[in-house]
């Protein structure tokens, strides 16, 4: 914003200038007859003047946005709550190219851990932050990076202002299927879910085990009931699941 001001005051200035000079035409026709000076050449020399002013601004707005890649301030906290995720460590990283094009590796250049409200500086010195790799003690994972069950997350440099970084947290769910209420309907029922473990609960048992899955957020689970060996009915349920909890969840239909 300070670079956007700064420029905007140099343009406004020389175009106040540039309407004094038209107003004062007179005067300075009278200076440019003693002075030798054209007045295509003092057009110019505004010109250069102004155009130098406008490079200087911008290579001041471009070493701002060089340094917002080195110091800056990171939030991080669980999606689907904002709840603040303390103590976890971000690791930053710059790139370090081997001076072929697209080819190099990421350096680690410090270790920061959040505090209390989630909250870290991240200190560049002079280098500019390419990554940032957040650990935790908890279970989450990254939508776009990391894989079921990791607690090492690496996110690309973050552009936004303020810069949060969102975890997802982990839950683990357990389903179960009242078969008394379907009246020898089914012999089993299998079930499935991407990001759920696959399986089947066949008539009698309670439920399955506790499967890893995303919290603090709704899904939709297929169910598919079985009688002699063939599929006689398939229906879905949402289930909303919240993250590092146990959830059991019920498995019914409309007949």
């Amino acid at each position: 914003m300070f670079c956007v001001f700064f420029l905007e005051r140099i343009v406004f200035f020389f175009l106040r200038l540039s309407i004094s000079i038209n107003a004062i035409d007179l005067g300075l026709s009278n200076f440019i007859k003693h002075q030798a000076v054209q007045p295509s050449q003092m057009k110019k020399s505004i010109l250069l003047i102004l155009l130098a002013a406008i490079l200087l601004g911008s290579w001041g707005c471009g070493k701002q946005k060089m340094h917002d890649r080195r110091n800056f301030w990171v939030t991080v906290q669980e999606r689907g709550t904002g709840k603040a995720i303390p103590n976890a460590e971000i690791y930053a990283f710059e790139w370090v190219s081997d001076g072929t094009i697209g080819n190099g590796r990421n350096v680690r250049i410090g270790i920061f851990k959040t505090d209390q409200n989630g909250r870290v500086f991240i200190e560049g010195g002079d280098k500019d932050i390419s990554s940032l790799r957040v650990k935790t003690s908890l279970d989450y994972y990254d939508g776009d990076y990391g894989t079921l069950g990791t607690t090492s997350i690496t996110q690309t440099f973050l552009e936004s202002d303020p810069k949060i970084i969102e975890l997802y947290p982990f839950s683990w769910l357990k389903l179960s299927v009242d078969f008394s209420i379907y009246q020898g309907e089914f012999d089993y029922v299998s079930f499935t879910k991407t990001g759920l473990c696959t399986g089947s609960i066949a008539a009698g048992a309670l439920t399955t085990d506790a499967c890893m899955t995303e919290g603090n957020r709704n899904m939709t689970i297929a169910f598919f009931g079985f009688k002699d060996g063939k599929q006689v009915k398939t229906w879905q349920n949402e289930v909303y699941v919240v993250g590092h909890d146990t959830v059991t969840h019920v498995a019914t239909y409309i007949p």
